[in-house]
């Protein structure tokens, strides 16, 4: 896993760089992440945007919402808010909000940030240099950043840039309980706020394209229902083809197999006896692995 587990590093713009700039980010801001898989060679996108504002416990937050995107492993720290130069989330239900950033910070700088329910993990910032970057005519400031994880519950460590309003440029800031390869996040595509667009250099255009190598669909794979009971029945179609030449594989999102079984039949049903989120993967004789997710309450 080298990509990270969430709340977006964003932030009140420069008054004195940029006084047109309006902060933070404006209720529709979108940031597209290019996401990746385990279990298996498939692309996808997950979409945060900025769904609107609120005020908890007499405090003005952003509310971020994931509109697109994997997450069974990643939560999303949903509450933002920018009070002068630093930034803080919340959880939501948490009784307390914390730093995530200082965008006034100098080389040297260090602080902490509790995350995850109940505070698995606590994240130690430090500041290696600062700087300034022009994106569609408009001054943002930069950290670069070294993170250390206490209690190593985070999967990967957001060190390397971050830029206000833009975040981390490989992945949204998140977290995990544990480790889980359901997905990884590779790199920020695009951002837009209705003030500034900015697109990532490395690809023609922010959605998925022609171009970018995905796994097939096969002409016939359905998992249903996708949300039962312990113990319940899941039934899984394919097509006639696939009958003796396929395999299926039940997996939980550590990745640990919980089922392999040849495929014997167009309609197999599987005992889900393992409460939490299960990953149904089928693999048809052209070697691609294509995965469905079930929830098992």
């Amino acid at each position: 896993m080298h990509r990270l587990t969430f709340a977006l590093a964003l932030a009140l713009a420069l008054p004195s760089l940029a006084p047109a700039q309006q902060p933070f980010a404006a209720i529709g801001s979108t940031w597209t992440y290019t996401q990746g898989s385990c279990c298996g060679p498939d692309t996808n996108v997950a979409v945060i945007i900025v769904a609107g504002d609120t005020s908890i416990d007499g405090h003005a937050y952003h509310h971020l919402i994931a509109s697109s995107g994997w997450f069974i492993c990643y939560t999303i720290a949903p509450f933002i808010r920018n009070v002068n130069d630093s930034m803080f989330y919340r959880e939501a239900g948490g009784t307390e909000e914390h730093l995530l950033f200082r965008w006034n910070a100098v080389p040297g700088d260090t602080w902490s940030t509790p995350i995850g329910p109940d505070g698995v993990d606590t994240l130690d910032w430090t500041v290696a240099d600062t700087g300034h970057v022009d994106v569609d005519g408009i001054t943002l400031r930069t950290l670069t950043v070294n993170q250390f994880s206490r209690q190593f519950a985070l999967i990967a460590p957001t060190n390397g840039l971050v830029t206000e309003r833009l975040g981390p440029s490989t992945a949204p800031f998140c977290w995990t309980s544990g480790v889980c390869d359901g997905e990884s996040f590779i790199d920020l595509r695009c951002f837009t706020d209705g003030q500034m667009d900015m697109l990532n250099p490395q690809y023609p255009q922010c959605s998925l394209v022609t171009g970018i190598v995905e796994a097939p669909e096969p002409d016939s794979f359905t998992v249903f229902p996708a949300s039962v009971e312990s113990g319940g029945l899941v039934h899984v179609q394919v097509g006639a083809d696939a009958v003796g030449h396929s395999m299926l594989e039940v997996r939980d999102v550590a990745g640990r197999t919980i089922r392999s079984v040849q495929v014997t039949g167009e309609d197999m049903a599987i005992t889900m006896n393992r409460a939490g989120v299960m990953l149904v993967t089928y693999t048809p004789n052209n070697g691609h692995r294509i995965t469905r997710r079930v929830l098992v309450r």
